[in-house]
């Protein structure tokens, strides 16, 4: 099977739907490459109803609350977090099979989902200032940001203590409401702001900004709309999508389906590229399905599979088997603590599941770095997850833990990620020199003491901000390295050249015509969520690819 396009594109995560929708708008017949796993068991088993009142009432709750294969279930959750629920955990299937992977003291997690790992981000959006762009290899993203922000929705407070470092939106909705847990923080933190208490730990602490709708939001492109709605406040978003109020780029794939100018090419799995004599590109792909091997033909290709596997890709196309990859990812920690102000008293159930509240800290180190923490309340993900983090017999533990339930805060730290960090990626030639298998990736970890000195000083300063909120840390948990999911730098930028490198604007130097389209052609990692700017910056390589093939600025 063969079938010829302007622009290829693999990948159906943040980067690839938002580079399709930029080349599409530009006027270009567009083919996505994707595996595109979707979930097939539990969207239909669970309820469009509040939390609580599942909880009390739905005689059949374990089945999604727990998982058809409870034991399997856990086992994916120890790899990716709580909040990977069995609803969510499609975006693991098979991942062994098309990715096989070797780990040396860290974790690195692949999706094979529709969606890619946003098929259960957080939804939390920054946009990067001008010199963090300017160190992560990027160019001004302001409209592009802009326009992202107009497709998914994004809810925040205007002039709040973040607004210096999370830009404003023409299209920004208002935010979302903090659960009382969440308020007493931010009312004492407000308090002690005006009182300058936090004029020399820097900290900045304001609701988190979220591609969460707090208004309906109706975006086409040339096909049937995908309604959704306003958040409904059930406390539900790390279980279902009803109501689609939070961002998934399955949303915009699937606006994206009636396009005539868009072709999704599903159950495929990119596994090599080649330039031809003629100067198209020639992607061949494996089946995740029966229908055998394909072969696609593009003037240009975007690989917009993530960093992982986007390095993966240019492995097994470009002979690079023998070399090391970097990888950058978020350092963080978590840290368990009892919010004091709300110790005994009761909590409305109307509440979000997402970050609650998102603080910034300078910390020490090169030009203008903060770590971020995120801040949320402890309830959807149930009570029974937490008992093997306590060291008292259950029976004692849960009633304990029933007791600081509304009090029960979950902060989520992170920080910069550089190239230096001493991460690498290799992967093995695949079995036989066939070109539509994958090869082993073997993951290491080289541990730096000098950053982990600087994580545990900016994090004492930290928690003790926090403490001076009335939130007393209880007990942290420090994951691997790339536990934080968030991926960079494989194929870093450069003004020289570089087989396994990216140009400055974004162009392979080991294979003219295609190019990254994701973060993998980053330099370095800022501590904020990356989402957000990997979908503005997917628009800027698609503009890019159009300038190339000397199209005009704009085609309707």
């Amino acid at each position: 099977m063969s079938q010829a396009f302007d622009a290829l594109v693999v990948g159906s995560g943040p980067a690839g739907v938002h580079a399709s929708i930029r080349l599409i708008e530009r006027g270009l017949t567009v083919g996505l490459i994707d595996i595109g796993y979707t979930d097939q068991d539990y969207a239909s088993q669970i309820p469009d109803a509040p939390w609580a009142e599942l909880r009390a009432n739905d005689p059949r709750q374990e089945r999604y609350f727990l998982g058809g294969d409870p034991a399997e279930s856990f086992r994916l959750q120890s790899r990716a977090g709580a909040h990977l629920t069995p609803p969510r955990q499609h975006m693991l299937h098979r991942t062994l099979s098309h990715f096989p992977t070797v780990e040396d003291g860290l974790s690195v997690l692949q999706a094979t989902a529709q969606g890619g790992l946003a098929a259960s981000w957080g939804a939390n959006c920054f946009t990067y200032s001008d010199d963090e762009l300017r160190r992560t290899g990027l160019s001004s993203l302001r409209e592009h940001y802009e326009a992202v922000a107009r497709d998914i929705g994004v809810s925040g407070e205007r002039n709040c203590d973040l607004s210096p470092f999370i830009s404003d939106f023409k299209s920004l909705q208002p935010a979302l409401e903090p659960d009382d847990n969440a308020l007493t923080i931010l009312e004492r933190y407000q308090k002690k702001r005006r009182d300058g208490s936090f004029g020399s730990a820097g900290l900045r602490l304001g609701p988190s900004q979220l591609a969460a709708l707090t208004r309906p939001l109706d975006r086409t492109l040339g096909g049937p709309e995908v309604d959704r709605s306003a958040h409904a406040y059930r406390d539900m978003d790390f279980w279902s999508d009803h109501g689609r109020s939070v961002y998934r780029p399955t949303w915009s794939l699937r606006n994206l389906l009636p396009h005539a100018r868009f072709t999704y090419l599903t159950g495929r799995q990119a596994s090599q590229f080649r330039r031809l004599e003629d100067g198209r590109i020639r992607v061949s792909c494996r089946s995740a399905g029966n229908d055998g091997p394909s072969e696609f033909f593009a003037r240009r290709l975007l690989l917009a599979g993530g960093a992982v596997n986007s390095a993966r890709l240019v492995a097994n196309s470009l002979d690079g088997h023998e070399f090391e990859f970097p990888l950058l990812c978020n350092p963080n920690r978590w840290v368990a603590c009892v919010n004091w102000n709300m110790l005994g008293r009761p909590a409305r159930d109307r509440r979000h599941s997402l970050s609650q509240l998102t603080a910034l800290m300078p910390v020490e180190g090169p030009g203008s770095d903060f770590l971020v923490a995120h801040v949320y309340s402890y309830r959807s993900l149930l009570l029974f997850r937490l008992l093997a983090e306590t060291s008292l017999p259950s029976f004692i533990a849960l009633p304990a833990l029933r007791l600081l339930l509304t009090s029960l805060t979950l902060v989520n730290v992170q920080w910069p990620g550089d190239l230096d960090a001493g991460i690498r990626l290799k992967f093995d030639r695949p079995d036989g020199d066939d070109r539509f298998r994958p090869g082993l990736l073997h993951a290491l970890s080289r541990t730096r003491p000098s950053q982990d000195r600087l994580e545990d000083r900016s994090l004492r300063k930290l928690l003790a901000a926090f403490f001076r909120l009335g939130v007393v840390p209880m007990k942290q948990a420090r994951p691997l390295p790339g536990a934080s999911i968030h991926y960079a730098g494989t194929l870093p930028r450069s003004h020289t050249f570089s087989r396994f490198g990216c140009r400055p604007n974004g162009e392979l130097w080991g294979c003219p015509g295609a190019w990254s389209a994701d973060s993998a052609g980053w330099n370095w990692l800022p501590a904020k969520g990356l989402t957000f700017t990997i979908m503005a910056g997917a628009r800027a390589a698609a503009d890019q690819v159009a300038e190339s093939l000397l199209l005009p600025p704009e085609v309707s």
